[in-house]
C-alpha cells in the first residue's frame, strides 16, 4: 500500500530532495500535497497560537466553518475564513492580552458572538465580541488546581465542563 502524505515541520536538513518546503528560521515546513502554497500567512499573534476554535463548529448538522476564532498569551481574535477555506480575513475582533500574559490552553465557542477562555492559572473568561469596553462578560476562577486544558460547553443545559 501507498504511504500517506502529509504536512510535517522539521529541523532544516531533515527533507528529502524534490518535496516542497517553506523556511523559517529554525524549521522548514514540508508539504507534500501542496496546501502550503494555497495559503496565506496572517500577521495577527506574535506568539504562537495556542488554541482554535471554529464556528459552527464542524460535524455539527454537516455544516462548513465560517468563522475561526484563534487564541494566544498576546491576543484574542475572531476572523472570517476566506472563501477558498486556506485563508483568514482580517481580525473582525480581536483583544491584546486575554489573560493579563497567562498562557491561554483553551478556546471555545459558546455561540456565534460567544467565547470562552481558560488559563494556565485555572481562571475562565467569557467573551462577547459585540459587549462594549473588553468584551468580558464573566471572569471567574475555575477551581482547578493545574492547567485547563480543555474544555466543553452546553449553553441550552448551563452547563461547562
Amino acid at each position: 500500500p501507498a504511504a500517506a502524505k502529509s504536512t510535517a515541520v522539521v529541523p532544516k536538513g531533515d527533507t528529502d530532495e524534490g518535496e516542497a518546503i517553506v523556511d523559517s528560521d529554525a524549521f522548514t515546513a514540508v508539504d507534500e500535497f501542496g496546501y502550503l502554497g494555497q495559503s496565506k500567512m496572517v500577521y495577527l499573534h506574535y506568539r504562537g497560537v495556542r488554541c482554535i476554535s471554529l464556528w459552527p463548529r464542524p460535524g455539527v448538522r454537516e455544516v462548513t466553518p465560517h468563522v475561526a476564532a484563534t487564541v494566544s498569551k498576546d491576543v484574542l481574535a475572531v476572523s472570517k475564513i476566506g472563501m477558498d477555506g486556506c485563508s483568514l480575513m482580517e481580525a473582525q475582533w480581536q483583544q491584546a492580552d486575554p489573560h493579563e500574559m497567562t498562557d491561554v490552553n483553551v478556546l471555545k465557542h459558546g455561540d456565534a458572538d460567544k467565547l470562552w477562555t481558560g488559563d494556565n492559572g485555572g481562571r475562565v473568561k467569557y467573551w462577547d465580541v459585540n459587549a462594549s469596553g473588553r468584551g468580558i462578560v464573566a471572569d471567574f476562577h475555575s477551581g482547578a488546581t493545574g492547567w485547563l486544558s480543555g474544555m466543553e460547553i452546553w449553553e441550552q443545559a448551563s452547563m461547562m465542563c
